[in-house]
């Protein structure tokens, strides 16, 4: 998997590094910003894992047995959608490190300060919400010059729009929820799951891949399921990793969601277990500002102690044997079910 995964991400690095050097080459720029954000980009794209590009790239392989150019545009385009989405989420959450690096709106803000801006960090995260808008024009730019069939590209087109405005719409909510006082209902949290993560991150790349590819519409629903379940997976890992991962590992302040009082299935499960005493002293912990080592250390103790990890894990024990289900179901040869099979089994059991 690993493998396969190293050989679709350098088809991806190579076709954005072209992509951004013809853009951006001799007078092409309007300023300087282009070939400035270009180099940004670049970088910024590279540094990540690109699953949704090569998830474009193994659905295509998996009903065409290859790869080619077209099936590369559409995995280059989703990585530009996942940096975009990033870079405007960064500003949102204030996050300074991203794979630990500086985010692209703390990139722009270190600029600020050398040329002593009244408010740098308005200047950075302007500059952020721009990249951000670029990125997403670069996207449609790249999938309405697609050489394919005309219904193929209208579909992959109408796909990455709605799952930009799922995902839009999601975030918005997870906002709301992060600022509220309002305990939300585990429906709620779950739909947040279902299109801030699971749709952009696995159904829609799958289901892009399967179009280009010419599977039929069963086919292409079993993929949205799939997608959903794998989905939901990596982001409950995502938010155990949020409070018991190695920063280094995971390219982010440890911690973050509860500075943020994200509403995660992990604080609801939390707060439901705990006693009055301890929901009070959570109530203190979530959504501080300036949260330190000694708070963290008391919402992991507190977690493990009410063994919601247990309860977790049997969570995405169930969502993992329907992903299985719906994987035996689908019409597709044995070496991609096998590599299906152990992506789902790392999801599981990432450290990062």
């Amino acid at each position: 998997m690993k493998e396969r995964f190293e050989r679709y991400k350098k088809l991806i690095i190579s076709e954005l590094e072209d992509f951004f050097s013809e853009k951006y080459t001799g007078n092409n720029s309007i300023n300087e910003w282009g070939p400035d954000l270009a180099a940004r980009l670049k970088d910024f794209v590279s540094t990540g894992k690109m699953i949704r590009g090569c998830f474009v790239l193994a659905s295509y392989d998996m009903f065409k047995g290859r790869i080619d150019s077209e099936a590369i545009k559409v995995a280059s385009a989703i990585e530009l959608l996942h940096s975009a989405l990033l870079i405007h989420d960064d500003v949102i959450d204030k996050d300074e490190l991203r794979r630990g690096k500086k985010t692209i709106f703390s990139q722009y803000e270190d600029i600020g300060k050398k040329e002593v801006f009244p408010e740098s960090r308005h200047f950075g995260y302007s500059m952020a919400i721009c990249a951000g808008d670029i990125c997403i024009a670069h996207v449609f730019g790249i999938l309405g010059n697609l050489n394919v069939e005309s219904d193929k590209k209208k579909r992959v087109i109408s796909l990455f729009s709605d799952g930009l405005d799922w995902t839009g719409l999601a975030e918005m909510d997870d906002v709301y929820l992060g600022f509220t006082k309002k305990d939300p209902e585990e429906e709620r949290i779950m739909n947040v799951y279902q299109y801030k993560t699971a749709k952009y991150t696995y159904s829609v790349p799958m289901m892009a891949g399967a179009i280009l590819a010419g599977a039929d519409d069963e086919t292409i629903n079993l993929i949205d399921e799939l997608g959903g379940k794998i989905g939901i997976i990596f982001q409950i890992k995502d938010d155990e990793l949020g409070i018991f991962g190695d920063e280094e590992e995971i390219g982010k302040p440890v911690g973050s969601d509860i500075a943020e009082n994200k509403k995660t299935l992990f604080r609801l499960l939390l707060f439901e277990s705990a006693s009055d005493k301890e929901k009070e002293e959570l109530e203190n912990i979530f959504g501080k500002k300036e949260i330190g080592k000694e708070e963290v250390n008391y919402v992991r103790g507190l977690i493990e102690k009410n063994k919601i990890l247990d309860e977790t894990s049997r969570r995405i024990d169930s969502l993992d044997a329907d992903a299985k289900r719906i994987l035996h179901e689908l019409k597709i040869d044995k070496e991609s079910k096998d590599f299906f099979r152990e992506f789902m089994d790392y999801n599981i059991h990432r450290k990062k």
